[in-house]
């Protein structure tokens, strides 16, 4: 929501009202407002309650009146972003059917992504995330696309159609074997297309938890600004990279510093990639 971009644009003129309206028109029965230790729910349960919408649960350690009509207080910190998911919903009377998230892939979005899929073994590289402290060196991932070429993938860069530069800029590390993919998928086609892939790399964002959800190989370029406990890849067969620093976490948009946390060669990153390539052939 708006209060929470990590972009740190300003609101538009009229953008709450339309957010209002858009939620209203759906008429929800109920929201449940999943959120970090560190995110208040507050905002979106304001947004929430002026649609109408007339169940609001969210955890909270500070009292907000009955913006929230089931207010949860006693979440526990540090635990996996799963489990404290699972924890509100089960404060809810919700039962939860797993531990381990897990995405169904429409059929319409496998049709969509086919002749990507059915054309030989590929890896996606998805170098976006919603703020820079979170990227990884956009020259060296595009020497990791070179690396995963040179073994025989072909490689698909995936983004958003504002990160167009960025999954250019990596694409052509790849030579003829990259494709760029920004703006050209949604998020249930980026769901069809990482649970085809030989092996995904991602930032610590939202693809990395896709691929988690699909069983996609992934390597997890883990950022200092959260803890790998609540956030790391916990379903499918994964390995997390980072370098360890004092600062972490750190849960700053922007790096003051050289973003010691994701120094990682090529080749570190490559090598892990092609592990799970390999170990999944074997399996």
């Amino acid at each position: 929501m708006c209060w929470q971009d990590a972009g740190g644009r300003a609101v538009e003129p009229g953008e709450q009202d339309r957010l209002v309206g858009a939620l209203a028109a759906r008429r929800y029965d109920a929201a449940v407002i999943f959120t970090s230790f560190s995110q208040s729910p507050w905002p979106a349960a304001f947004v929430c309650a002026l649609a109408g919408i007339p169940v609001r649960v969210g955890a909270s350690r500070e009292f907000g009146g009955s913006l929230l009509t089931h207010w949860v207080d006693d979440l526990p910190g540090g635990v996996h972003q799963v489990d404290r998911a699972l924890l509100l919903l089960r404060h809810a009377g919700l039962p939860a059917a797993g531990s381990h998230p897990r995405l169904t892939v429409p059929t319409q979005a496998r049709t969509r992504v086919r002749p990507l899929v059915e054309a030989g073994p590929y890896a996606v590289l998805l170098p976006g995330a919603s703020c820079s402290s979170r990227r990884y060196d956009p020259d060296r991932f595009a020497q990791v696309a070179g690396l995963l070429a040179g073994e025989g993938l072909r490689v698909l860069v995936a983004g958003t159609r504002e990160e167009a530069p960025l999954v250019d800029r990596v694409r052509a590390g790849a030579g003829p074997a990259g494709r760029g993919l920004a703006g050209a998928l949604d998020v249930p086609g980026l769901v069809a297309l990482l649970s085809g892939a030989a092996v995904a790399v991602s930032n610590n964002s939202a693809g990395a938890h896709l691929a988690d959800a699909v069983r996609a190989p992934v390597v997890t370029l883990f950022a200092g600004t959260e803890r790998e406990a609540e956030y790391r890849p916990r379903a499918g067969r994964a390995v997390v990279l980072r370098r360890a620093t004092p600062c972490s976490p750190c849960r700053a948009f922007t790096c003051p510093f050289e973003q010691e946390c994701l120094d990682l060669t090529p080749v570190e990153v490559a090598t892990a990639a092609l592990g799970l390539c390999a170990r999944g052939r074997a399996a």
